[in-house]
């Protein structure tokens, strides 16, 4: 009876690491998608003023005039 006692405590005291570890995985990944999402909007207000644009027809682009 004592193995499956401890057996029994054993295999639950791994389900509770194995919850806290999926917990703090979790709260790292939320962590990560913020900075994530915090760089881009960063980088989409750093975006310059390229100001009147023409189009180029050698190159099939829009260019800035100069």
């Amino acid at each position: 009876m004592t193995q499956i006692t401890t057996a029994v405590i054993a295999g639950a005291a791994a389900l509770l690491l194995g919850y806290r570890l999926m917990q703090k995985a979790q709260r790292q990944a939320e962590t990560v998608r913020a900075s994530a999402k915090a760089a881009h909007a960063a980088k989409r207000s750093a975006q310059r003023d390229l100001g009147t644009l023409v189009w180029d027809e050698r190159a099939g682009v829009y260019r800035p005039s100069v």
